[in-house]
């Protein structure tokens, strides 16, 4: 529908907020997808699982919308890695909370920016790390995280 509005439209300011509206749109779509799927998992609590996988999930939903709003999500995926034990289902939350966050931060202080998410492993553990360029966590805030 926005679609054949925007087709009729020749204000360019009315346009572009349209354009808008499809973006986020088709965001609240792929993320009310990936939250069904998840929502569907049998298996509830720790199990086995290729954090991998389960990381590269939203990893690529997320680039996705990066092209939409500007953001470059480098995720290198890393082959290899042991199994972890946890809920997937709890970790996916907790990975497209991070991912949206970013997204947010990044926007608030420039249009451009990007979102780094790498995996490893040491001492016989698996990681994720998320790092966006964003303007971080002020100073007011520190004491409420965690």
């Amino acid at each position: 529908m926005s679609e054949l509005l925007q087709d009729g439209e020749t204000d360019e300011t009315a346009r572009k907020q349209l354009s808008m509206l499809q973006q986020q749109a088709r965001r609240a779509a792929e993320i009310v997808q990936n939250l069904t799927y998840f929502h569907g998992l049998r298996h509830r609590g720790k199990s086995k699982m290729n954090l991998a996988e389960v990381v590269g999930a939203h990893a690529e939903s997320a680039c996705v919308f990066a092209a939409q709003e500007q953001l470059t999500v480098d995720f290198l995926r890393e082959t290899g890695l042991p199994f972890a034990l946890g809920d997937p289902h709890q970790l996916m939350q907790v990975f497209l909370n991070l991912i949206l966050n970013a997204e947010q931060a990044i926007r608030e202080i420039r249009d451009r920016g990007t979102l780094r998410i790498r995996l490893g492993k040491s001492d016989g553990k698996v990681w994720v790390s998320f790092q966006d360029d964003g303007p971080g966590i002020s100073l007011e805030s520190l004491p409420s995280i965690f």
